[in-house]
């Protein structure tokens, strides 16, 4: 039944073409709060902070992945939803963090910034403070990940632990 009510709000979300937060799909789910499954994370998909010397500290996932955001994307305001404007040959290089099958979400330093979208291709993503996030498939965990980059006709920078971008660009 659980899982009933959690590919409803999928849907609802795809529907509305909005972000769904993180509250949301737990209210989804009949728990209505953090001590729920909802709220466990999947492993591998636990986002924490990590320090770096010159841009301050950023997300990672639990396997010490940098996340990124695109300065192309659309940040969801209270003018327009959530949109993602890397595709195709984009996710090949900038890889979208995907919410597990089962929904759940992980856990985070801002759990309160966390939603998701459903993506063009279907794909459910997971955002941070309303921008959607993306591994830098180059990247390896644990490496000293580039601040931000040029590519793809946009900026992708380190998202800090409040979804703002962190680092100057470099191509």
């Amino acid at each position: 039944m659980t899982r009933l009510y959690l590919a409803a709000g999928f849907a609802t979300a795809m529907l509305w073409g909005l972000a769904q937060p993180a509250a949301d799909i737990r209210a989804a789910q009949g728990d209505g709060g953090p001590a729920g499954p909802a709220a466990s994370a999947a492993p591998g998909l636990i986002l924490e902070l990590r320090q770096s010397g010159g841009s301050g500290p950023y997300l990672v996932d639990g396997e010490g992945r940098a996340l990124y955001l695109f300065s192309r994307d659309r940040q969801e305001t209270r003018e327009g939803a959530t949109e993602s404007r890397c595709h195709d040959l984009c996710t090949q290089h900038w890889v979208p963090v995907a919410v597990p099958a089962d929904g759940t979400m992980p856990k985070a330093p801002r759990p309160d910034l966390l939603a998701v979208m459903r993506r063009a291709d279907g794909l459910v993503q997971l955002t941070y403070n309303g921008w959607p996030l993306y591994y830098r498939a180059a990247d390896a965990g644990g490496d000293a990940p580039p601040a931000a980059l040029e590519a793809f006709g946009g900026h992708w920078s380190l998202v800090g632990p409040e979804g703002e971008q962190r680092g100057e660009s470099r191509t």
